[in-house]
């Protein structure tokens, strides 16, 4: 895949990417709580991942994220030890167990398979400037491990750069680059926030977003995930691949803004 369209023809006849590194810094794991789909546990995602090319991924609890903490993020801690070389993970803070968050996160805080902390305000039905969320941003910090934050659009917008000035330590990374419907408010809110990076999975991406993400924010804070298994991974690496973006931009988005991100987490 040398040359200048080495990735976007590898898009276009369907290639695996052997001959790049790629990192998914969003999946998730476990029995969705919303409705029944496929790859469940953790050879199902591994041949998914085999089978586009991806080489690692960091992987949040759909149980913790549904209410069960303590059980969701053990079952990816133990995924994570049996297969170290391709999974990480994100410890799911749900804001309504605020007092005893340092309790709860302890069995996972010198853990080498951390790799970063997990916000949902929408599902845990908590607005992100709630002082709930403050143990998150802090450990973040201090842990230099990023936040992959879902927003609920449009009650969280103005929130983000907000709380990217009051924790300048904390890497935020917005799932879902905020949604394509809300680019036009969203961008201009953090295009001066450095510590503010987006995602690129989303179940429909307008002709155009991958370019215009690169342009408003650099191609450093745009990372490559695929939701799986909500969405397919095929679709997803695709985004990528097919954009007209320059490969050396792409390697980035696809691994390279990860592995310094996540640093030596990954």
């Amino acid at each position: 895949m040398s040359g200048q369209s080495g990735l976007l023809a590898a898009g276009l006849d369907g290639k695996r990417l052997d001959d790049i590194e790629v990192v998914d810094v969003h999946q998730h794991y476990g029995r969705c709580f919303q409705f029944n789909m496929p790859h469940r546990d953790a050879a199902d995602l591994l041949a998914e991942m085999d089978r586009i090319g991806i080489d690692k991924s960091i992987v949040s609890s759909f149980r913790a994220l549904a209410g069960d903490p303590v059980p969701g993020n053990q079952e990816v801690l133990e995924v994570c030890r049996q297969h170290p070389d391709r999974f990480r993970m994100y410890f799911v803070v749900n804001p309504h167990y605020a007092s005893r968050l340092d309790q709860l996160f302890a069995p996972f805080r010198e853990s080498p398979f951390l790799a970063g902390l997990k916000i949902h305000a929408e599902i845990h039905q908590c607005p992100l400037a709630s002082d709930a969320y403050r143990w998150a941003w802090r450990t973040a910090a201090e842990l230099h491990c990023p936040a992959l934050v879902h927003i609920y659009p449009p009650r969280d917008l103005e929130a983000v750069p907000v709380l990217a000035d009051e924790y300048p330590d904390t890497n935020f990374l917005i799932a879902h680059h905020f949604g394509p419907e809300n680019l036009d408010r969203a961008l201009p809110l953090i295009e001066d926030k450095r510590n503010v990076h987006v995602d690129t999975c989303i179940s429909a991406l307008p002709l155009g977003t991958m370019e215009r993400l690169v342009a408003e924010l650099g191609p450093e804070r745009v990372l490559f995930g695929t939701d799986m298994p909500y969405l397919n991974a095929g679709g997803q690496v695709g985004k990528v691949l097919l954009a007209q973006l320059d490969d050396e931009t792409k390697k980035k988005i696809l691994a390279g803004n990860a592995k310094r991100l996540f640093q030596h987490r990954l």
